[in-house]
């Protein structure tokens, strides 16, 4: 246990929301697919889950900074914690990518 927990402040501090992924209790929460495009130019990935949401923000963004991806990342934390929709985070997921203008084909 204070392993998992040493490992979770260091993941915080150096990726931001690894944390979460580190512990055997989080949920994947599932939504409907959204494709973006990744940092490489014709790479595209699909997100289908609050958790792989979460990463591609902690992982893969391009600007870690601003008011939209501030509100995506809280938002997901939140959903994952119980505390917000799988909804909420999708669609705060996919305005902070819209804002950084990251591709994004949402099939709704």
């Amino acid at each position: 246990m204070v392993v998992l927990m040493m490992e979770c402040q260091y993941n915080m501090v150096t990726r931001g929301l690894g944390c979460f992924w580190a512990s055997h209790i989080m949920r994947k929460l599932t939504f409907e697919s959204v494709t973006v495009e990744t940092r490489q130019i014709g790479t595209y990935r699909s997100i289908a889950s609050v958790k792989e949401a979460a990463e591609f923000l902690s992982d893969d963004w391009p600007a870690r900074h601003g008011p939209s991806y501030l509100a995506a990342q809280q938002i997901c934390l939140d959903a994952l914690n119980g505390e917000r929709t799988v909804g909420e985070a999708r669609k705060a997921f996919i305005a902070a990518a819209k804002t950084v203008d990251i591709f994004v084909q949402d099939r709704r």
